[in-house]
């Protein structure tokens, strides 16, 4: 084959191949990934604002205005801050990270600051991108190493701890508590009081989750843990691992969850855990034995972007001038006197920190062509401009060689328009390639972003549920735009209202008493017997569905009030499932069977009071799923018609009487 041929036979594969220009999907991409870098900068934000506050939400009730401000903080565009300002502060971040060793002795020597608090739990994390960057990890990590040199034990702990309570120690925690907590819920026997021999048992169940998991802690935290390890007391390590990271961020998991009734007995375990030399070796054999698997992606460097972004107020900027100025008077003048003024002092923006670092290597192998490089042909002004302007009078659905050929022309042009488009292929299948590289990248950028966007689901769960009630009529109108989840907002509505039901049922105890035993002899006198249930003319997939359904019935006397709607609704989604595969009367004969094998105490007021109470309520059920909904009304049906075989009609009327109550509230 000719060198010639061997051309065409590039050029038409690539003309079959090569996309059409990807400039546009790029610049979406691009797009699409800054708006995720700026999202979960503001989420991280959002965490360590709650975890500064978190005493002070304990103690206080917070108003609309100061949630806000927490959950749903303002950032300050850039046209609203001079470019001057925007440099200079750039400039004092860089000085910053080439001096870490002189910031870690400042943050040691600010100690006693009234705004040291703010300072390590905020302002740290924000310098370090709020570590959600790779980029910075490496800087954020010498910078906490640094610290736990210099620093005596306990306040090198409060020092590290945000670095723990942040994104990079998020995924062991989920890992953990998502593998143990059903196992835990599904032990009957912690809701009795712990003997030693369950607290053993159980820490030995949730060690073993742990040390499988401990491959989620990211290399940094992995240094710091064995650094600490090797020069702390046993008791100062513990209190790190335990007291401020695990059990701090497994009780905020929790609370925020339906297995909050089980929060006293988890702390018991893992104090149980704690005060065990045992377990304390074993974690650190895991630690030594194991190494890092969790990629925090590098988030700026793939998408030739030379910087970070760092999310700051004018405040806390000047705040850090001020702490280095404290402990050293031997500054470059632009740091010595950094003050930033502002109209928006306590407003935070976003500030590029340029990374003096070698340059991303964005070589790679090509995923579906051949990695070359374009070579166009040799340079001809004549036969270069006549070929321009065949291109541009080049029709959409042809190629401008093939209009070059349609003119009959000289084989040295035609040879020439070859080369040219060849060339111009091989750029486009090179930029394609890029582009494929790119979607990966952010791909990375995406996962990463949802462990984020959980981690902050989970925080704004907690600060909402767990500050005092507000007017509870007001809670939709007024903490939707503030708190952007509509399921934390119906959390956080169903636990507002728990007051006004237990008073109900603390006023009308005799009552209460009374229709559970009218209900647990409804259920005793039931015609199926459990020995009797035959599921086997179903199949696989609807006895799944049933046992699930079954397991759901069975938790409801474990929990709470405030979650028995969660779980009812849990159940009506398998209801809803079982809608779809089944006839009318199998739904009754399977609800009927569900009933009889699980016999829950407490479904009878609990599924009256729910649905007399919060189904009613259209701003609650215009944001569930309208499946679940119709399950709901279809288990309603069910429910009347199941009491009504009650031949006495004592719990018939007491159903009516409970109705008639709740309404009243």
């Amino acid at each position: 084959m000719s060198e010639l041929d061997g051309i065409k036979s590039d050029y038409e594969f690539l003309k079959s191949h090569i996309p059409s220009s990807l400039d546009d999907k790029y610049q979406q991409l691009l797009s699409q990934v800054e708006n995720l870098r700026y999202k979960f900068i503001r989420e991280q934000r959002i965490c360590t604002l709650i975890n500064n506050r978190i005493e002070e939400i304990k103690a206080n009730t917070l108003n609309n205005a100061e949630l806000k401000t927490i959950l749903n903080p303002t950032i300050l565009p850039r046209f609203n801050l001079s470019p001057a300002v925007s440099q200079q502060t750039s400039l004092f971040i860089a000085y910053i990270y080439s001096e870490i060793q002189i910031f870690a002795s400042s943050v040691v020597a600010f100690k006693k600051s009234d705004q040291f608090s703010y300072f390590i739990n905020v302002i740290i994390p924000a310098l370090f991108c709020n570590f959600t960057s790779n980029e910075v990890i490496n800087d954020a990590s010498l910078f906490y190493q640094h610290i736990l040199n210099i620093a005596k034990p306990n306040l090198a702990i409060d020092i590290l701890t945000p670095l723990y309570k942040s994104i990079l120690g998020y995924p062991f925690i989920e890992y953990v508590l998502d593998n143990y907590l059903p196992k835990m819920a599904n032990e009957k026997r912690i809701i009795n009081k712990n003997t030693t021999q369950l607290l053993q048992q159980q820490s030995k169940t949730l060690l073993l989750v742990m040390m499988k998991a401990i491959k989620l802690l990211p290399l940094c935290l992995f240094t710091i843990l064995l650094m600490a390890h090797n020069n702390w007391p046993i008791e100062s390590l513990k209190t790190l691992f335990f007291d401020k990271y695990f059990t701090y961020l497994s009780n905020i998991y929790i609370l925020s969850s339906s297995y909050s009734i089980f929060i006293e007995d988890f702390n018991e375990i893992l104090y149980f855990m704690r005060n065990s030399d045992e377990i304390i070796v074993s974690l650190m054999k895991a630690l030594l034995d194991n190494s890092s698997i969790l990629v925090v992606p590098d988030n700026f460097k793939p998408f030739n972007h030379p910087y970070v972004n760092i999310l700051m107020s004018p405040n806390e900027v000047n705040m850090i001038a001020k702490c280095i100025r404290a402990y050293t008077n031997d500054l470059p003048y632009t740091v010595h006197e950094m003050d930033i003024k502002s109209d928006y002092p306590t407003t935070p923006f976003f500030v590029s920190y340029y990374i003096k670092k070698k340059k991303f290597d964005l070589s790679f192998d090509h995923f579906i062509f051949k990695n070359q490089k374009p070579e166009f042909p040799q340079n001809n002004e004549f036969l270069n401009r006549y070929h321009k302007i065949i291109q541009n009078q080049t029709l959409s659905y042809k190629t401008p060689y093939e209009t070059v050929l349609d003119t009959k022309p000289s084989d040295d042009f035609a040879e020439f328009s070859l080369k040219q488009c060849v060339a111009e292929y091989i750029e486009q299948a090179n930029s394609f390639e890029n582009f494929l590289y790119y979607k990966i990248k952010a791909k990375q950028v995406d996962k990463w972003s949802k462990v984020s966007s959980d981690m902050t689901k989970v925080y704004r769960k907690y600060s909402v549920l767990y500050f005092p009630p507000r007017k509870v009529e007001l809670i939709f109108q007024e903490l939707l735009p503030i708190v952007e989840d509509q399921e934390t907002l119906n959390n956080y509505y169903v636990k507002s209202m728990m007051p006004i039901i237990f008073k109900m049922f603390n006023e009308n105890k005799p009552f209460f008493n009374n229709l559970t035993k009218s209900w647990l002899k409804m259920l005793g006198s039931s015609k199926t017997i459990v020995d009797e249930l035959n599921l086997t003319r179903f199949s696989d997939t609807i006895q799944c569905v049933f046992w699930n359904a079954v397991q759901i019935f069975i938790s409801i006397d474990y929990v709470p009030f405030n979650d028995r709607f969660f779980l009812l609704l849990s159940f009506m989604k398998y209801l809803s499932h079982l809608m779809l595969y089944t006839t009318k009367e199998d739904i009754k004969i399977l609800l009927n069977y569900i009933i009889t094998f699980s016999r829950p105490e407490t479904l009878i007021h609990t599924f009256v009071i729910c649905t007399s109470y919060f189904i009613v309520n259209t701003d609650l059920t215009s944001t569930i799923n309208e499946s679940y909904i119709s399950a709901w009304t279809v288990f309603h049906n069910f429910m009347n018609e199941y009491i009504s075989d009650d031949k006495t009609r004592d719990l018939h009327c007491m159903v009516s009487v409970l109705q008639k109550m709740v309404s009243r509230m």
